[in-house]
């Protein structure tokens, strides 16, 4: 979903889409909460700027978008990193 530059339009999507008892899950790049200007400029932007990626979310924000088209939240969200590491 990273690539994706209307992300509010994708869990609007999904909301329609799954059905009463569907889940959704989702796996993602994310940017850390609170980053200042300076780790955004320096970490964040050659990432977005080598992959052409629109601005990364944070895993909140996600947590929100899905939640403003009507998802429900049945998980905190968590980090897979390290158990992902190997395969990027």
């Amino acid at each position: 979903m990273s690539h994706l530059p209307e992300k509010k339009l994708f869990f609007q999507n999904a909301a329609n889409l799954l059905r009463p008892d569907g889940k959704l899950v989702v796996a993602d790049w994310f940017k850390a909460e609170d980053l200042s200007n300076t780790q955004l400029e320096a970490d964040i932007k050659p990432i977005e700027d080598g992959m052409l990626l629109p601005p990364l979310c944070t895993q909140s924000r996600y947590v929100q978008l899905a939640e403003d088209a009507g998802l429900k939240t049945f998980s905190a969200p968590f980090d897979i990193s390290q158990n992902v590491a190997k395969t990027w």
